[in-house]
């Protein structure tokens, strides 16, 4: 062997040989790709009993929640929850929405609308997207500020990117899958959408009293303070979007 091949030679310390003699032997190995099942069968995933009884659980849930709150809209022959109880639902199984972006919309060079997209994560790690719009084509925008329009299309992408994993509690609910936001009213021959039992129940109103008597004052002052700011002559009357307003009168009243 020649000295300039013994110069070359590579020069191991203690252990070092028998190292690189192993990688040598695992690099030499021939590695085939695993096997891909590539079946069509369709299997249940999970426990889908209980899970089952975990979706009814929720749904139940949900009907007492938007019934108490007023989030339903009846149109025509069906009945549609609000977005706040889409988000109600989310929070039952650890989901949250955000919008991801949002656009102005032309035609003809001229502003025709928003659309905008959204997401529902759970620990981070988004598991639905959608996107939607509101233009003023439609009838119930066309008059509407710009930035109204641009919250209801974002309203409308975070609602349908919940309908996307969630719809099927709300049908086990009872109630359509589509969210009242994404109805324009004249889905069903022109009927116009009407809000479900939109005021306050027996128990509230029993709360109401109660707030207002505990101020000490005479009950006309209440009946005027309903009549003068919200056109009613009872408590009868307050519909569930007043509710809490009224009771923070009552209760901080001088």
């Amino acid at each position: 062997m020649s000295r300039y091949k013994e110069e070359r030679e590579p020069k191991f310390m203690e252990g070092e040989a028998e190292m690189a003699a192993a990688i040598d032997k695992e690099l030499s190995k021939e590695y085939l790709p695993e096997e891909v099942n590539h079946s069509t069968e369709l299997k249940l995933s999970g426990d889908p009993t209980g899970m089952l009884d975990k979706a009814k659980t929720a749904s139940v849930i949900l009907k007492r929640v938007v019934q108490e709150a007023g989030l339903i809209v009846k149109i025509g022959p069906s009945e549609h929850i609000k977005f706040e109880g889409w988000m109600v639902l989310g929070q039952l199984f650890g989901v949250t929405c955000m919008v991801q972006s949002t656009a102005e919309l032309t035609q003809n060079d001229e502003f025709y609308g928003y659309e905008a997209s959204a997401a529902v994560l759970r620990d981070g790690q988004v598991i639905s997207r959608a996107e939607s719009m509101c233009c003023i084509d439609e009838p119930n925008w066309k008059n509407k500020p710009r930035f109204q329009l641009r919250s209801m299309a974002q309203t409308r992408a975070c609602g349908k990117a919940f309908r996307n994993c969630l719809s099927f509690i709300v049908s086990l609910a009872g109630y359509s899958a589509t969210p009242a936001e994404e109805m324009t009213g004249n889905e069903y021959n022109g009927h116009k959408s009407e809000p479900v039992n939109d005021l306050i129940t027996d128990k509230q109103r029993k709360r109401l009293y109660a707030i207002w008597k505990g101020s000490k004052r005479d009950d006309d002052l209440l009946k005027e303070h309903l009549n003068k700011n919200y056109g009613i002559e009872s408590t009868r009357d307050v519909k569930r979007e007043y509710y809490e307003d009224i009771c923070t009168w009552c209760g901080g009243v001088e």
